[in-house]
This record gives C-alpha cells, sequence and structure tokens, in this order.
C-alpha cells in the first residue's frame, strides 16, 4: 500500500500543526495557502491572544523547533502574544521545519475539489465513496492551474476572510451589499493604526464577543 496523501487548506495555527502530525505519522502532505504563512492572523496582528502561550502549540510542535533549530527561543509559558507575534515566533518557524518546508504551497488558491469518478450526489451515505480519491483544482498567483490529487483533505482556512452577515437569519442585512464597501468586517487597530479613521466619528458596532468588547475598550 502506497504512501497516503493528505492535503490542507490553509498555513494558519491548525493548519500548520495537522502538517506536523501528518508529516510525523508518515502522510505525505501539501499545505495550500491562498496568501503567505499565518496571513489571516498576521492581518490583526495588533489583537493580544485571549489564551497564554502555553494553551497555543503542541508539544511535537516546540519539540522539533527545539531539535532543528537550537537558536529557537520559546516564549515564556503564561506570556499572552499578539497575532503577528505568533506567527513570528511559530508559525514561520514550524513552515520552515525540514518536514514541511517543501510542503508548504504559498500564494495557490484552491478552485474547487471533488472526487475522481464520481460526482458530489454519488455514494452518500456509502463508505465506497472515500475509495476514490479527491482531486484538487489549484492555480497559482498567475492563474496557471494545476491538478492535484489527495486521499484525504483537511479544511483549516478559518473563518476570517468569511464574516457573517449583519442580516437576521445570516443573510444580508438591507443595504449591506450596497454599503459593504463601508463596513469594515474585520478587526480593526482602533487604537492605533486606524485610530484616525474612528476618531471624532460615530460607530455602529455589531456584535457581543470578544473581539466586540476589546473594539469597546479601545473606543474608550
Amino acid at each position: 500500500m502506497g504512501q497516503k496523501r493528505l492535503a490542507i487548506i490553509g498555513a494558519g495555527p491548525v493548519g500548520l500543526e495537522a502538517a506536523l502530525y501528518g508529516a510525523q505519522l508518515g502522510y505525505h502532505v501539501d499545505v495550500f495557502e491562498k496568501s503567505e504563512v499565518g496571513a489571516n492572523m498576521r492581518s490583526w496582528g495588533h489583537v493580544t491572544l485571549f489564551s497564554p502561550w502555553k494553551m497555543n502549540h503542541s508539544i511535537l510542535g516546540v519539540s522539533s523547533l527545539k531539535k532543528h533549530f537550537p537558536e529557537w527561543q520559546e516564549p515564556e509559558q503564561e506570556a499572552y502574544l499578539t497575532g503577528k507575534q505568533h506567527v513570528d515566533a511559530y508559525l514561520l518557524p514550524l513552515s520552515r521545519l525540514p518536514q514541511l518546508a517543501h510542503s508548504v504551497h504559498s500564494n495557490t488558491d484552491i478552485q474547487t475539489i471533488g472526487r475522481a469518478q464520481i460526482l458530489k450526489g454519488d455514494l452518500i451515505g456509502s463508505t465506497d465513496r472515500t475509495t476514490y480519491p479527491f482531486r484538487i483544482l489549484i492555480a497559482d498567483a498567475d492563474g496557471n492551474e494545476k491538478m492535484h490529487t489527495a486521499d484525504i483533505v483537511i479544511d483549516a482556512s478559518g473563518v476570517y476572510g468569511n464574516p457573517n452577515w449583519l442580516g437576521e437569519g445570516g443573510i444580508p442585512a438591507l443595504g449591506e451589499n450596497k454599503w459593504r464597501h463601508k463596513i469594515d468586517y474585520q478587526l480593526s487597530d482602533i487604537y492605533g493604526a486606524d485610530r484616525k479613521r474612528f476618531a471624532g466619528r460615530k460607530t455602529l458596532l455589531v456584535g457581543s464577543g470578544y473581539s466586540a468588547a476589546t473594539a469597546i475598550s479601545d473606543f474608550q
């Protein structure tokens, strides 16, 4: 039986950890990242994580970095890193490990995924469906397409780039599509780089989670 092929979408925290464990278990691993390693996390790099370093890494990840990069400095266990710090201190070094260095494909977009010889409605609920390998249509930054095959696909692309609509039932609110270019769906650096954009203006904040609470704190 040949080596199983594992394809992972997204080179963020989950994608890279999954890739490292996959390589450790003997899979042939490929990680496809639409942008650069940790791109989503870096886009909110000014935000401090809600959990300490000790909760944001794997044992295998740290042990591998210490083994292959003796000069690597591990953050303090109780340290609360920002998104940018986490990318620089952990995700980038992970992507450069010997096990992953040739497996991470940056600036590679997933066009679509299917299975060889069958359609998405075929063999639903049957274990026979798993015997057909995945076919993954990918494209590089220049639009050049290539077909990749895999036995297993993990979608670790995350949700940051796919925010919920503001309307009831998960659909756009009236006028949202028209004014979408005026709505900030990401985590703005209100107290820092984006301060001038918000200063002296009225802002409607939608949401009640930790990110919303952080935004309110920054506004004050």
